[in-house]
């Protein structure tokens, strides 16, 4: 559930109410900004699935190019 900055602001006047300007300061700088998103464990495994195959692309990208520049070599280029 999405807040509002306002919700957030008035959550922090009732924190200070209650607990004092210290305590709420701390609550408030726990919790992310209302404009903020936050990253989910299924955002968390995209990004997972997406760096994994990013490997595997440079991995075969860096056989090709060794294979190339292992022919380069061998035609005396």
């Amino acid at each position: 559930m999405a807040i509002t900055e306002a919700q957030r602001l008035q959550v922090f006047e009732q924190a200070r109410e209650q607990w004092g300007e210290g305590p709420a300061e701390a609550l408030m700088a726990m919790l992310p900004p209302a404009n903020d998103r936050v990253a989910t464990q299924r955002d968390l495994k995209a990004m997972a699935t997406k760096a994994f195959v990013l490997g595997v692309m440079l991995a075969h990208l860096a056989a090709v190019y060794a294979g190339l520049l292992g022919l380069a070599v061998a035609f005396g280029r």
